[in-house]
């Protein structure tokens, strides 16, 4: 009987699909809540360099600034990352090469350029390295409160300037999330970045539930207070995101290139989704 079940899936779902699997075809068709991550799949995951501004009370330009954050990012695989270090290239700026470097997850980097220890994230690493950005506060959250990614920057525990960056969100996005609410399953959009950003990209997409300005740490714990008996979480992101938070849920969907086997799903996008949930939903 279960074989046969087994070979009806495979019949339905076709060659190329990756929902072959019983117990996550049961979870899919019942699914409450989709957790989707911001960068590559609530946005295009293709962010650009808007702004370069250094603080008032610091004797530096743009260029240098830009320099700094361009060489410490070398090396990191996040795409906020690549887009710094694209603009710093694009200047024509000479870059540093940097020393133990660390990906603090959900936060930034920090590492060495020389003997100065250089810090770029948000405003959580700001605070946890007890650096004081009362400078630009103002002018950061003018800039977040309008759906723009603002990182800091400092240099031996002195905050230096701001790096804003804008990533347009997927008008595609809208429209499936308005398919999912109509099936009952309720959005949820998770990000590390500030809750502010997070505010104004979800009233654009129509999603109803804002899990920002957390660390990677959090993001499991928030992910397992919507879990309940027969109430199915999926988690869907792409493969720079926090692992920890896939694992937290019913269900982990890898959005996008990545190993397969270390998630219970694979999707080329957010409708790509939705398809298979109606036909786990039909079957």
């Amino acid at each position: 009987m279960l074989q046969n079940t087994k070979q009806k899936l495979k019949s339905f779902f076709g060659k190329k699909s990756n929902f072959t699997d019983l117990e996550n075809q049961n979870k899919l068709a019942n699914l409450y809540y989709l957790v989707i991550a911001r960068t590559g799949v609530a946005t295009l995951g293709t962010p650009k360099v808007v702004k370069v501004i250094p603080s008032p009370f610091v004797p530096i330009r743009e260029d240098f600034l830009l320099r700094v954050a361009g060489s410490i990012e070398q090396g990191a695989t996040h795409p906020i990352a690549g887009a710094i270090v694209r603009e710093a290239q694009a200047w024509g700026l000479d870059l540093s090469q940097p020393r133990n470097s660390i990906y603090i997850p959900g936060m930034g980097i920090e590492g060495y350029l020389g003997k100065q220890k250089i810090h770029v994230g948000n405003r959580a690493l700001m605070e946890k390295k007890l650096v004081q950005i009362d400078a630009l506060q103002q002018k950061s959250g003018e800039y977040l409160a309008a759906g723009n990614m603002v990182l800091f920057v400092a240099i031996d525990g002195n905050f230096v300037g701001l790096i804003i960056l804008h990533d347009e969100h997927d008008e595609k996005i809208k429209k499936a999330v308005k398919a999912l609410h109509s099936l009952g399953i309720s959005v949820a959009l998770m990000t590390a970045d500030h809750r502010e950003t997070a505010l104004a990209l979800a009233d654009k997409l129509g999603i109803e539930r804002v899990i920002g300005g957390i660390s990677a740490d959090e993001k499991p714990q928030e992910i397992a207070k919507l879990l309940r008996e027969e109430r199915y979480v999926a988690k869907l992101g792409k493969k720079h995101h926090h692992k920890p938070a896939f694992d937290a849920a019913d269900l982990a969907v890898l959005h996008g290139e990545g190993r397969e086997d270390e998630y219970d799903l694979k999707v080329e996008s957010l409708e790509h989704l939705l398809e298979e949930i109606r036909k786990a939903k039909r079957l």
